[in-house]
């Protein structure tokens, strides 16, 4: 992981990035910066392509895919733009919480104690799974025009364009997808109950959240022009 303080200057970085966990003890974290942990990144721009897969048969299957990274914590994003097309899947199940195993978002895949400010997403973002079998049945695919899945992060002043899907293959699984955040809920940090928040914040993208093949479905489907869930 990253833990220190990233200046870009206002340049842009070309990148395809392609991660796909290939062991039981593997998690695809991509992004320009895999996984930030205490850090700030500023005043980067990014295009390209950006990829996380887990598609082996193991418990610790996890796909987390931003355009700057994949996984942040109590981290800070300030002024970044991503315009690169973003996907997560993952196909078996995980020993994770099934909301934080296959989340993409323009910005960050999934965010925990973070801030996000000044950022936007013009390329289109993709969370999908590819279970088949009530065996695998924990995958929520989790999708975000600025950030996938949030808990207890603030974004504020920042928007997306880009068109954003979460699809799921099975019907027991749903999905969530939303134009700035696809899933967002608080945490208890020190005794407190800590939101999250968005402020000031646009979408004029398309947004989707959808099963893939022609069954009843018996787990819900959000879709939100800001946040799915």
């Amino acid at each position: 992981y990253f833990g220190g303080i990233f200046d870009g200057g206002d340049h842009t970085i070309v990148v395809s990035i392609d991660v796909e966990g290939a062991s039981a003890i593997q998690k695809s974290y991509a992004g320009v910066f895999g996984c930030l942990s205490g850090a700030m990144v500023k005043n980067l721009l990014v295009t390209g392509s950006v990829s996380a897969s887990s598609l082996t048969s193991n418990s610790s299957n996890t796909s987390l895919a931003g355009g700057i990274c994949g996984y942040a914590y109590r981290s800070t994003i300030i002024n970044c733009a991503n315009t690169c097309d973003v996907s997560s899947q993952s196909k078996y199940k995980s020993s994770d919480d099934v909301r934080e195993v296959d989340c993409a978002g323009g910005i960050c895949g999934l965010a925990k104690e973070s801030t996000i400010n000044f950022c936007y997403n013009t390329g289109d973002i993709a969370a999908y799974n590819f279970t088949s079998n009530s065996d695998y049945s924990n995958i929520t695919p989790i999708a975000g025009g600025v950030c996938g899945n949030m808990t207890a992060t603030t974004v504020s002043f920042s928007y997306n364009t880009g068109r954003v899907t979460a699809q799921s293959t099975y019907y027991n699984e749903g999905s969530s997808a939303g134009g700035i955040c696809g899933y967002s809920h608080g945490k208890i940090v020190k005794s407190s109950l800590v939101y999250s928040r968005i402020n000031y914040c646009y979408n004029t993208g398309s947004i989707i959240s959808e099963l893939s093949s022609g069954l009843s479905y018996s787990k819900p489907f959000f879709a939100g022009g800001i946040c799915g869930w």
